[in-house]
């Protein structure tokens, strides 16, 4: 017996990298013993062809050489035989006419029967059972098409982590109550990232209906000549293993690999391999950025991004695809994307015990500091905003998913994408899952997720209106038949526009329908719910939490407004003068940080400042209309600092990292706000006008802060 090779093999995956190495036998391990011939269970392969009904049997025999064998095989629906083949040879090829077809909404599958049959006695010697689905898979230009019907992709990534254990071992069950719990979340896809799973994994997925994407695991692989090899025998071994389920519709061959690692030659050969090997199947060589991949039937890119430069992204995607008349118009699936961090459940820490095994492999890598950061945070402010990073976090997280999945389908309506990741690994706290394996969102949070969407479609993605302002709503449809209904639209419950008579073909956008918001004025800044609801074929409802503004604030001119701190400003503000420091380029003291995806989540411990602006329209803002990147570090001085708006981060450190938005501090017998906030929005230059009023008539701080601080 040869166990599994040492950490570093070609095909290890990415798994070693966030727990430790599994080899060796992870898997339950059966010891046949037959004086008899068998059919080879691991090597049995069946593909479907839902469009012909045909059905292509492969099924290897075992020491038959000396009695001559017939091979059947029966079709069952239900309990009801509908066909039946008998042959000699070990391939055999059946047709059910007008074949029932497998879907996520309904994943019929046929039962099979195959047999190993002694043709002189008609003795059945062995005998094997599965379940297959039939479907067709095809693409039609961006479009995905399942069973002739747009197919929009809507999946969660999953790198196989589930600790306590090493190995992704898990029972049939376990993995059914995991895809149905992700069927109700308005998902209908996992990405197997990086990994193989248990054969019990894809017959779960098949019987439930969720679809797979398959990634092989080549983490930065050694994807050359050299190992051709190697790796034609493994990826062999890889697509015997899921090409016989219906669920597995994609395939990755590897993962962020680039040239630095994969000859684009070798993945050629493995590419076309794929296909040979497994029929009714959407393959891409490097499941990476845009530009990176050679061989694919679809664009894949890891648009991991902040909200203020989604827009761009997905318009830099569109010119990749669209713009080069040498390329063909494929479908566009976001590979990788969409996610953000929380902050850890105390609760759920204590009750599974997780705080005594803080040191085990699976406790996250900043544990020990977010402890440290807490109480310093208690000390300093209070044990109440110590209690909200948590549910601040989640709603952040949840706000920006939310955001950056309904501009994709507005602005690119067939692409898919991939949220990442089911759960929360020790490098990161961004699972849908958390370190405790609980929940972090219902499936109540997801109403608003699915085939047809109705969103709202902004022209600046403002989530703050001046009373009498206009925005857009629109209805994606790629639901089952055609669409006919009225979309109502409502503020605060009370409804403010009914746009009647909507027809749409599955696979269709309507226009953009402008909406008045209402005029009533309000004096201080004011959360209002707009709801829209579908009314007709297809129920459909979404609504946004949207912040209405009151006036600008008019200010006396006595304080000045700069984008660096120069002498004479710094002795202007010693002397008893207000400023505000406006913070777009790094200045000496101050140095930024740019991560390139919204790590982390929002601190905002009490402040004075929230008699003018509320710490929620801070808190809902924070990604929308305020959001400038990059932002301030100020670890260093945050005991010198009254903080505004603050963000913590832990992604992939084993520390808590701070960072500021906006802070106020005092300087000689002056007083400064800085902040890095976006201050040329409509929202943003309302708030320029309250920081100023701030600063004239606020309160002093109580912070010294030391210039420069160095």
């Amino acid at each position: 017996m040869r166990l599994d090779q040492k950490v570093g093999h070609n095909t290890q995956g990415f798994l070693p990298v966030i727990s430790p190495h599994f080899g060796g036998i992870w898997q339950p391990v059966h010891l046949t013993i037959s004086n008899e011939p068998r059919l080879d269970d691991k090597a049995l392969t069946v593909f479907t062809d839902g469009g012909e009904g045909r059905i292509s049997v492969n099924a290897p025999r075992l020491d038959t050489d000396y009695i001559p064998m017939n091979t059947r095989v029966q079709v069952y629906a239900n309990q009801t035989k509908i066909v039946v083949e008998e042959i000699a040879e070990e391939s055999v090829v059946l047709f059910i006419p007008e074949p029932l077809l497998w879907s996520p909404d309904e994943p019929f599958q046929y039962r099979l029967l195959v047999e190993l049959v002694e043709k002189k006695t008609n003795k059945v010697i062995d005998n094997l059972e599965l379940f297959i689905g039939m479907r067709m898979l095809e693409s039609d230009g961006e479009i995905i098409r399942l069973n002739r019907k747009p197919l929009l992709i809507r999946g969660v990534l999953d790198w196989g982590y589930r600790p306590p254990h090493f190995a992704p071992y898990l029972s049939k069950e376990d993995w059914v109550n995991q895809f149905r719990e992700v069927k109700t979340m308005g998902f209908n896809l996992v990405k197997v990232c990086l990994w193989v799973p248990p054969s019990s994994f894809y017959e779960a997925a098949d019987e439930t209906g969720i679809l797979i994407w398959q990634e092989y695991p080549t983490w930065h692989a050694q994807i050359d000549e050299e190992h051709m090899n190697e790796l034609s025998e493994e990826f062999d071994e890889f697509f015997l293993h899921d090409g016989s389920h219906v669920s597995v519709i994609l395939r990755s061959l590897t993962c962020e690999s680039g040239r630095d690692h994969a000859d684009p030659k070798v993945l050629s050969k493995l590419f076309q391999a794929c296909h040979e090997s497994i029929s009714q199947t959407m393959v891409i060589d490097d499941s990476s950025w845009i530009d990176w991949s050679h061989h694919h039937d679809f664009y894949d890119d890891h648009a991991y991004t902040h909200n203020s430069n989604w827009r761009k992204r997905l318009s830099d995607i569109r010119c990749h695809i669209y713009d080069n008349d040498e390329q063909e118009i494929q479908p566009l699936l976001l590979g990788e994307a969409i996610t953000g961090d929380t902050w850890r459940d105390h609760t759920a820490f204590n009750a599974h015990n997780l705080d005594e095994d803080a040191k085990s492999w699976y406790s996250p890598l900043a544990h020990n500091d977010a402890n440290r950061f807490e109480f310093w945070a208690t000390e300093r402010f209070g044990y109440e905003c110590v209690t909200k990073l948590l549910p601040d976090s989640l709603a952040y997280v949840h706000a920006n998913r939310k955001y950056q999945i309904e501009r994709l389908a507005l602005d690119m309506p067939p692409a898919g994408f991939v949220c990442s990741v089911w759960r929360d690994i020790p490098r990161a706290s961004m699972g849908f899952v958390d370190y405790a394996g609980q929940r972090k969102w219902s499936a109540k949070d997801f109403f608003w997720l699915g085939d047809t969407m109705v969103l709202l479609d902004d022209k600046e993605d403002r989530r703050a209106f001046y009373p009498g302002d206009s925005t857009n709503i629109r209805v994606r449809h790629f639901g089952c038949g055609s669409l006919q209904g009225n979309l109502v639209i409502k503020m605060d419950g009370i409804p403010i526009s009914t746009i009647p008579d909507i027809h749409l073909k599955s696979g269709e956008s309507s226009c953009s329908f402008p909406v008045i918001l209402p005029r009533d004025p309000v004096d201080n800044p004011s959360i209002k719910i707009l709801e829209t609801r579908l009314e007709g074929t297809h129920l459909i409802h979404n609504k946004w939490r949207l912040w209405f503004l009151p006036r600008p604030l008019t200010t006396n001119g006595f304080v000045r407004k700069v984008e660096e701190l120069d002498k004479k400003t710094l002795s202007f503000i010693k002397d008893g003068g207000a400023t505000l420091v406006t913070v777009n380029e790094e200045i000496e003291g101050l140095p930024l940080h740019k991560s390139f995806f919204d790590a982390g989540g929002p601190f905002v411990p009490g402040h004075p400042i929230h008699e003018w602006v509320p710490a929620q329209m801070f808190k809902d803002l924070l990604a929308f209309d305020f959001e400038r990147i990059p932002i301030l570090c100020v670890k260093h001085l945050r005991d010198q600092i009254e903080p505004i708006v603050s963000r913590w981060d832990t992604h992939d450190l084993e520390c808590v990292n701070e960072y500021s938005h906006a802070f106020t501090a005092k300087i000689g017998k002056g007083r400064i706000l800085v902040t890095s906030l976006n201050l040329d929005s409509i929202a943003g230059r309302w708030l320029e006008t309250v920081f100023m009023d701030y600063l004239e008539r606020g309160p002093a701080p109580k912070t010294v802060l030391t210039w420069p601080p160095y």
